[in-house]
């Protein structure tokens, strides 16, 4: 009696350990499915914005978009492994590197009106 007992609780324990462990793995996918959500919106509005003031063509505004969905991803990740120091540290690095992509994607005139915008 006392075994079937104790095989009873082992087995309880087993099947609550289970379940625990996949709650958690639920949640991190949740976690990170709604991290790439949040950065894919922003990089939405940030290009809508940019749209009509430097007149975009399609591929512009794919590339535009692809771009900053892929920093804002970046910058989301890293604010939630870095502290404050190190953040502002990635963030210009990142910056930067937005700006040199930026003059890929766009011709003269509109990457002149893309840093007015960005100054204000």
């Amino acid at each position: 009696m006392k075994k079937n007992i104790l095989f009873i609780a082992a087995a309880m324990f087993l099947f609550l350990g289970n379940q625990s462990a996949t709650a958690q793995a639920k949640m991190k996918k949740d976690t990170k499915s709604a991290m790439v959500q949040k950065s894919d919106v922003s990089a939405k509005e940030k290009t809508m914005n940019l749209i009509r003031p430097l007149s975009l063509t399609e591929q512009q505004q794919e590339q535009v978009y692809s771009l900053l969905a892929k920093t804002e991803e970046k910058m989301s990740r890293a604010s939630k492994e870095s502290n404050a120091q190190d953040l502002e540290a990635k963030q210009a690095k990142m910056d930067k590197y937005v700006m040199s992509k930026m003059k890929e994607i766009l011709n003269e005139e509109q990457f002149k009106k893309y840093l007015d915008l960005t100054k204000e």
